[in-house]
């Protein structure tokens, strides 16, 4: 069984609304392949948690099939704001002109919340978005003490972990933007989630991106991290796609209907890229990616039918 652990927080930044969707969609994507797992979920809105046991779950035949409880799969955290907040020093290189102030908070204590839901389960859990989709059963992750996902794609646009502000750029630490780490998915076994945070404690610059180029930053340039790493789609499960070649191979670009409408059928009950020849295990938006995916229903868009109805059952 994999433990999952997730971030559902008001900001002012995304509707509630928006969230709670989402949030469905991602529970049912998990049912939909039937994972065996628990969601746990952080959240300074419990409201919005509470009263999903009436929500649709989907078999594997893509079809609706029950109406079930999720209360053995969903555990709630109610966390207040204050306590995820570390004093993240933004005013260094980030001027607020990214990121407001409890955005990056949250995002950080991704890896803070790792050692609380570690120690709960008595195992690795993994961090996943909650804009994140799941298309195949993930229980053999379990057996993965590490994970990280690549960006992906051909793009080759020079990435600095390392940004003072965006006049000044740090350029000795830099890699091709394709090879960078994804942050919506990931997983650490214990003693590198240790080392990775001592490693953060260490620095006295930090990293522009918070953990995703904490783990990029320690993998590709510290010694002894890269040879404890796994890359899910690169050194393992090669038969997925899992970055952001999902919706354009040759370049970085977030969900959009209007690149990505042709890209995928249904093969064998699983999401297919036929682009590049590969099963779909992950699927990422932005919540702000997400907004026309589900408010105009963009998905309705997608060439393949069978597609259609797949995030049709979702969302609707």
């Amino acid at each position: 069984m994999n433990i999952l652990y997730t971030f559902l927080f008001d900001i002012k930044r995304i509707s509630v609304d928006l969230m709670k969707k989402q949030l469905i969609a991602l529970i049912r994507s998990l049912n939909m392949y039937k994972n065996t797992y628990k969601l746990i979920i952080y959240t300074n809105v419990p409201e919005l948690v509470t009263g999903l046991e009436n929500a649709i779950t989907i078999d594997n035949t893509f079809s609706i099939d029950r109406i079930a409880s999720l209360c053995e799969h969903i555990v709630c955290i109610e966390t207040n704001l204050d306590d995820v907040k570390n004093n993240y020093p933004e005013e260094k290189y980030y001027k607020g002109f990214w990121y407001n102030g409890n955005w990056l908070n949250l995002s950080f204590h991704k890896l803070i919340k790792y050692f609380e839901v570690q120690a709960m389960y008595n195992c690795a859990p993994i961090w996943i978005d909650l804009d994140t989709l799941v298309f195949c059963n993930i229980d053999h992750l379990a057996d993965h003490p590490n994970f990280f996902i690549q960006t992906g794609t051909k793009e080759v646009t020079p990435h600095h972990i390392f940004n003072c502000d965006i006049h000044r750029l740090n350029t000795t630490y830099v890699l091709p933007a394709n090879k960078t780490f994804q942050g919506n998915i990931w997983k650490l076994d214990l003693q590198l989630a240790t080392d990775l945070l001592a490693l953060w404690n260490t620095l006295e610059r930090k990293p522009q991106y918070d953990l995703q180029d904490l783990f990029n930053y320690s993998y590709y340039f510290v010694d002894g991290f890269k040879s404890r790493i796994s890359i899910c789609g690169v050194d393992f499960d090669t038969h997925t796609v899992n970055g952001l070649d999902n919706i354009n191979d040759s370049k970085i670009t977030h969900p959009d209907i209007h690149i990505m409408r042709s890209n995928f059928i249904i093969k064998s009950n699983t999401l297919y890229n036929i682009q590049l020849d590969r099963a779909v295990q992950f699927f990422t938006f932005t919540f702000y990616t997400l907004i026309p995916f589900i408010a105009n229903k963009d998905y309705k868009k997608f060439i393949n039918n069978d597609v259609v109805n797949l995030f049709t059952q979702l969302y609707e």
